[in-house]
Order: C-alpha cells, then structure tokens, then sequence
C-alpha cells in the first residue's frame, strides 16, 4: 500500500505544480496583452 503511494506521490505533486503554473501563465498572456492594448491607445 506504501509502495504504491511513494511511486504516485511525486507525480501527483507535479499535476498539482502543473494546475498552478497553467492559470499563471494564462493570466500572465492576458496581462500582458491588455497592456499592449492599452499601451497602443485601444
């Protein structure tokens, strides 16, 4: 039972790493357009 929860552990610690990256990169891209759109006078 051990075994099995030391072999998925780091590959459920990377998913959850990875749900957080993805909605902060996402926010960053949209950050990151607004001002280029309001940096153009949009």
């Amino acid at each position: 039972m051990w075994g099995i929860y030391y072999t998925v552990k780091p590959f459920i610690a990377k998913q959850l790493e990875f749900t957080t990256l993805i909605p902060t990169l996402v926010g960053s891209i949209i950050e990151y357009t607004f001002n280029l759109l309001v940096g153009n006078g949009l």
